[in-house]
Order: C-alpha cells, then structure tokens, then sequence
C-alpha cells in the first residue's frame, strides 16, 4: 500500500512539474510572438536629444524590444507617477497607466519608461573603456549584478540589462535596436571600429537610432561629427 502511495506521489510530482514547465513555455512563446519590430528593416534614425528616442520607439510599432545602446549614461533613471502611490478604491478601476509614465520622459529617464510601459524588454549598454572601468566597484558591491562573459549582468527593478565595455561586448543574438549616442565617441572609439564590430556582432538590427545629443553639454561638436562619419558608414553597408 505504502509502496503504491509513493509511486502515485512521484508520478503526481513529475505530471505537475510537466504541466507547469508546458504553461510557462506557453506563457513564453505568447510574449515572444507578441514582440513588434519596425516595419522597414534597418531603419536608421538621427534626431536631437535622447529624449526623442522614446517618441521614435513608439511611432515605429516597437513593443518588447532588445536595445543594444552605446554611450555614457544609461538613460534609466527611475520615474514613478505621484499616482501610482495613491491609495486605490474598492471596486478597483483599471486603466491604461502608459500616459502617465509619458509626462516624466526626458533624457535622463525615457528608456526606464519605454521599459515600463513594454516598448523596451531588455537593455544591453556598452560603455567607452574608462566608463566601464570607473563603474566596475559599483556593480561588483551592487547583489543584482554578477560578472557574466567580460561584462556584467543584472537587473533595473525588473528589467534584465548586461553592461560591457566597448572592446568586449557581446551582441545578442536576437533582433535588436541599436541606439549611439555621439558621447560614445570618446576613449579611443572610432566611427570606423563601433561601424565594425556591429557588423561582425550584431547580426539583425533592425533600425539604428542616433543622437546628437545637443542637451549634454559634455558631448562636442567633434564627437557628433564622427556620429555623422558613423552614419556614413552604416548607410553604405
């Protein structure tokens, strides 16, 4: 009797184990098939300011995109509505919170809120040598952050992010957005290295998004001139 009780607890553990492993493969495959892409494969996109990106990801269909970026800063700083701290009545009243994400984009935190309002999945940033160097105790003493293949790999609240330094990113291999920002030419990167290694990394982008930059008045005239010796080059190939 024992012996039967044991075998159908074993095969109850493996049927619930199965089922559980089928619904998230299930709940996995929906989201990826729900993923956007731009309608027009690599698109290239020059504008002004960082915050203009986010208005770019969501007139191009972008939804739970892989961004590849290249700078110095981030552009994750975190924006929460006062609303969403309020206190909600019962019954609760669902509605659609993405507008109010909106009113807090600025160069600073438009890729947190194309995260949170699902334009953006995931978040690779690839930071000019010295950056990467100067962040590097900060992300070992930081425990959402562990050292993953000449980089490191982590989370901003609950989106994945991996950070490397310019001469040893790695690219994903799925399709992705890549976005540079003309301040990522400093440090010894050239136009003619990052055009390079995105192509032998990078193997489906699908729209390239660049900045100038004109609100940061660290980034130099000379730096936005090899952005535009980057675009150059991209268009060529």
């Amino acid at each position: 009797m024992h012996g039967r009780r044991r075998t159908f607890s074993v095969f109850l553990s493996a049927a619930l184990v199965g089922a559980a492993v089928l619904f998230l493969q299930a709940i996995n495959g929906k989201a990826t098939a729900a993923r956007r892409w731009p309608a027009a494969e690599r698109s290239v996109v020059r504008t002004a300011i960082q915050a203009d990106g986010y208005r770019i990801f969501k007139e191009s269909g972008l939804w739970g995109a892989h961004v590849v970026h290249f700078g110095r800063h981030f552009h994750l700083m975190p924006y929460f509505p006062h609303e969403r701290s309020e206190p909600v009545p019962f019954p609760i009243v669902t509605h659609d919170v993405r507008p109010l994400y909106e009113q807090g984009i600025d160069s600073h935190s438009w890729l947190f809120i194309a995260n949170r309002n699902g334009l953006v999945r995931k978040v690779t940033a690839v930071l000019p040598d010295s950056d990467f160097r100067e962040k590097v105790d900060a992300m070992e003493s930081d425990v959402s952050f562990r050292a993953y293949r000449g980089g490191y790999r982590g989370y901003a609240y609950d989106m994945p992010r991996e950070i490397y330094p310019v001469s040893n990113f790695a690219c994903p291999d799925e399709p992705v957005v890549v976005n540079v920002d003309a301040g990522a030419f400093v440090d010894g990167v050239r136009p003619e290295m990052l055009s390079a290694a995105l192509q032998q990394q990078c193997p489906d982008i699908r729209m390239l998004l660049l900045v100038d930059s004109t609100d940061n008045a660290a980034v130099t005239d000379e730096m936005r001139e090899d952005l535009g010796r980057f675009q150059a080059l991209v268009a060529r190939r």
